[in-house]
């Protein structure tokens, strides 16, 4: 039971006490100790990489975006839309948004990165930036080989929503 506990503080740390160098240290023990299972890494990977950020501020995200994702084990951009989302949910915005933007500087040819930069954009009232990002991912769409069609669809039908919503045609 002793690992089990142990996630389970790494996990109230992250998810609750928001506090990410203090989690990482739980499932750094957790990694350490079982060395070959990759879901304990990508937590105490990911877990490391959100409390280095809100340690070291934007400008370390930007500056070390190279090596972030081989350092880290960014291998898609679900990783880092999920980490945005839950900094936007900690009204962190300027760090959501920089991680938003990073997740598009690491997987440009990807849609989804795109619509959920332009759902913060809206969600900030930044009409303007919603509107050029929601235009972008639908361009994406066709292209995006990391989606499947139901998938594509939504991203579809949410952007052409959010456009109609802000007044804005699709121009796609």
């Amino acid at each position: 039971m002793k690992d089990e506990a142990t996630f389970i503080l790494g996990s109230l740390y992250r998810s609750f006490e928001i506090d990410y160098l203090e989690a990482s240290k739980y499932f750094r023990v957790l990694h350490q100790r079982h060395p070959g299972n990759l879901a304990l890494e990508t937590q105490y990977r990911q877990t490391s990489l959100a409390g280095t950020i809100e340690q070291n501020g934007i400008s370390w995200l930007r500056e070390n975006l190279d090596t972030i994702p081989e350092e880290y084990g960014i291998g898609n951009s679900g990783v880092l839309n999920g980490m945005a989302y839950s900094f936007m949910g900690q009204q962190e915005t300027d760090v959501a948004l920089a991680l938003f933007h990073a997740n598009i500087d690491l997987f440009p040819d990807e849609a989804n990165p795109f619509d959920s930069l332009a759902e913060c954009y809206a969600t900030l009232g930044n009409t303007e930036e919603a509107i050029r990002y929601s235009k972008l991912c639908l361009e994406k769409l066709d292209g995006d080989v990391t989606i499947n069609d139901q998938f594509r669809e939504t991203l579809k039908e949410l952007n052409e929503e959010r456009l109609q919503q802000m007044g804005a045609g699709t121009g796609v």
